[in-house]
């Protein structure tokens, strides 16, 4: 279990949307350094349900009875979905830091997952980079397998690495701009400034997620970086790898909307949980490896050249990716206003022009 002791950090809030979590809450809770102890100095946790029916709150209630009220906050959000799990608890750590006499320059927020195992020392390794790299930044731990799951599946986790090696990152855009939800952390002035997270939907009405990530894009508006902390490690769930392994590959893991993952849903009746040999590769896992590495193309090639254009461009134009885009896609040009407001139009737009890859 992590202790933490950074007097450089006035408040460091951990914030944890939960649903129906009552099997991973106490464990990662613990993992974050809330178990037996109590008075952890200059740490604050929120727990946040979003409508669980399981024995999720009264876990949460228990583990501000263990730890104590002023470093566990419960809180329960009714509006469902990531969004406003998310935005309502640093919206409460922000209203707690204002009671004990702290700006918003002065609290560090955590993002976690009520579902994964974070490593010893993983707050105290986040707030310390933190502190010495300052504001205008989003901190980023190493999202990795459980232990035990890579040992087990020592070659599904080789066959994973090799697919997300398909794609060729250009290091001179230096705006890779997909974040990792679980394992980010950045300054509640900066949150401020970059507008918070908000809800955003396709042009057919669907929501769109990776909150985090669209939230970094409009701070990449702001003249916003990247820090990834390479101490900080979350040991992921493998639950949706266990319950829908075929959608979970074919999208590297990307939160999709509601219409692809309709559209991949009866295909996971064809597999039996996760393969225990990929030579060669059999249907449907073949299909599946094509549409991975489309989304790896989509995500990490065009969606920052997408957004390095937009940041350039300040006003509406309507002239089509051309030079900027190796594979020939036409990508319509978004401005600087568009990344700064709007960000999950971007994102739509490479999804579209994914779906068109051969």
């Amino acid at each position: 279990m992590s202790t933490l002791t950074t007097p450089l950090v006035p408040m460091v809030a951990i914030v944890v949307p939960c649903l129906n979590e009552e099997q991973d809450l106490a464990a990662t809770c613990h993992s974050l350094g809330f178990g037996a102890s109590a008075g952890l100095e200059n740490m604050l946790l929120v727990i946040v349900d979003n409508g669980s029916t399981d024995q999720t709150l009264e876990i949460a209630r228990g583990i501000q009875s263990t730890v104590g009220a002023e470093s566990v906050l419960v809180v329960k959000e009714l509006v469902q979905g990531f969004v406003p799990a998310r935005a309502r608890g640093v919206r409460e750590v922000g209203e707690l830091a204002r009671k004990r006499g702290l700006n918003d320059a002065q609290v560090l927020i955590i993002q976690a997952d009520a579902d994964t195992h974070y490593d010893d020392h993983y707050v105290e390794v986040m707030s310390a980079e933190a502190a010495q790299y300052g504001t205008g930044i989003l901190f980023e731990g190493l999202s990795e397998w459980p232990t035990d799951f890579s040992t087990t599946h020592e070659e599904f986790c080789e066959f994973l690495r090799i697919s997300d090696g398909v794609v060729e990152l250009d290091d001179a855009l230096d705006c890779d701009v997909v974040i990792d939800d679980k394992c980010c952390g950045y300054w509640l002035s900066d949150y401020v400034i970059w507008g918070g997270h908000r809800r955003e939907y396709t042009s057919r009405s669907e929501e769109i997620h990776a909150e985090t990530t669209r939230l970094f894009m409009r701070a990449t508006a702001r003249g916003a970086r990247r820090h990834r902390v390479l101490g900080a490690i979350a040991r992921h769930s493998v639950r949706r790898w266990r319950q829908r392994p075929l959608r979970e590959f074919a999208s590297a893991g990307f939160p999709r909307e509601q219409s692809w993952q309709a559209r991949w849903a009866p295909s996971e009746h064809l597999v039996q949980g996760l393969p225990r040999s990929f030579q060669p590769v059999t249907p449907p896992w073949d299909i599946a490896l094509a549409e991975h590495k489309r989304h790896m193309t989509a995500l990490f090639s065009l969606l920052p050249r997408h957004v390095a254009r937009a940041r350039m461009i300040g006003n509406s134009g309507t002239e089509l990716m051309t030079d900027e885009d190796p594979r020939g896609l036409a990508l319509p040009v978004r401005t600087h206003d568009d990344l700064a407001h709007n960000p999950g139009l971007l994102i739509e737009d490479v999804f579209s022009a994914m779906d068109e890859m051969p």
